[in-house]
């Protein structure tokens, strides 16, 4: 067994194309060896550098695991230059639009495949959420370059709970409803994501904001509370203060004026719809009492 280890640890060439769980095994080896049995820094930072986030779900959720650990753990300055080198890879090779050859001859866009990927493999996307809701400064790890990229991916990754990309691959899946409600169960956090880095304006794009729901607006509304406030009533041994929505929409904040707007779109929409089924009400109506009617010569 010890020999076995050896084998996986050492002769496998760190560039080549192998498979991509031997990769994730080796580099969770690497880890576990340090500070115990010394490792080459060149070597593991070289299986990183290699890894393939996709199509491979272990080997993104290992790169995420690592880029999200807590930099003060484990080898110091070790621990903080994998966060960063397994955030670049993620950035790189998972959130970046892409494109590939195809036949030779054409280019294809993946992006849209890469995010339905992505959307059905639950326990991948949960991690990312979780990352992103965690995550306060995309611009704090690495460089602005890859702060754009997991800014731009965050946007599209989020819109999805309300506005579904088309996968041709993916298609029969993606339109199923039970994948339809389990996407759906995303839009709390997806809501205090957009919150937490001032990207609610996404709530207001055409062909999303004519599905927010009003279970949308109460997590909008709550996200927005300052901290140890509430707007209900204050329970018995509750240290939390309550607060009037009245007081809350003072607020100056992205989120507060994206509810505002919100609330307004709605309003319109409702009143178009209620004039709208008026006008078809009439139309039948009249219809009505034109075919009862008498002709008149």
């Amino acid at each position: 067994m010890a020999e076995e280890k050896k084998v996986l640890l050492e002769t496998v060439p760190i560039a080549d194309a192998m498979n991509e769980d031997i990769r994730v095994k080796r580099i969770q080896e690497l880890l576990t060896r340090r500070p115990l049995i010394p490792v080459p820094f060149e070597t593991l930072m070289g299986e990183l550098h290699y890894a393939r986030p996709y199509p491979h779900e272990e080997c993104a959720l290992l790169l995420l695991d690592l880029a999200w650990r807590p930099r003060n753990s484990g080898d110091g300055s070790l621990a903080l230059t994998v966060s960063n080198k397994a955030w670049k890879m993620l950035c790189e090779k998972l959130f970046a639009r892409r494109k590939s050859s195809y036949d030779g001859k054409e280019l294809r866009d993946e992006t849209e495949e890469v995010l339905c990927w992505i959307l059905t493999r639950p326990q991948l996307l949960t991690a990312l959420v979780s990352f992103f809701c965690e995550e306060s400064n995309l611009y704090s790890r690495h460089s602005d370059r890859e702060g754009e990229i997991a800014k731009d991916f965050l946007i599209r990754l989020v819109r999805c709970f309300w506005k579904q990309p088309f996968c041709r691959r993916l298609r029969r899946e993606m339109e199923s409803d039970a994948f339809l409600q389990q996407l759906y169960a995303y839009r709390p956090q997806g809501i205090q994501i957009l919150v937490r880095h001032e990207y609610t304006h996404i709530l207001l794009e055409d062909g999303v904001q004519q599905v927010v729901t009003e279970e949308d607006m109460k997590s909008l509304l709550n996200a927005t509370l300052p901290s140890g406030t509430t707007l209900d009533p204050v329970q018995d041994g509750q240290d939390l203060q309550r607060i009037s929505l009245d007081e809350l929409l003072l607020g100056d904040s992205k989120a507060i004026r994206t509810y505002t707007w919100l609330g307004a779109l709605r309003k319109s929409q409702a009143s178009v719809r209620h004039r709208q089924k008026a006008k078809e009400r009439l139309e039948r109506e009249q219809e009505i009492i034109r075919r009862l009617s008498p002709r008149i010569f």
